[in-house]
């Protein structure tokens, strides 16, 4: 599953000499709400996490470590999170 800060659509960001845009087809299918989003969350298998929010919320949730999170930078050299996340039941 891939989830994005709703504010993070159309942006252009960068990691290490890779620009990247932050594609609507992609993370975009739906907008919902918080509730929505940790629901999905907590059924996912994998997800990927784009954005200083979501990537705060999959932390508050304990789906990952603060190690796992890289930082991209947006067009004003901000730092935005991102994060994939690999959940095993055993």
């Amino acid at each position: 599953m891939a989830i994005c800060d709703l504010e993070l659509i159309d942006k252009k960001l960068s990691y290490e000499g890779i620009e990247i845009i932050v594609s609507r087809d992609f993370y975009c299918e739906s907008i919902v709400d918080i509730i929505r989003v940790r629901e999905l969350m907590q059924r996912a298998v994998s997800l990927n996490l784009l954005g200083n929010n979501i990537v705060k919320l999959a932390l508050s949730m304990g789906f990952i470590h603060e190690d796992a999170i890289i930082f991209l930078n947006d067009e004003k050299n901000e730092k935005i999170a991102h994060a994939l996340v690999h959940l095993f039941a055993f």
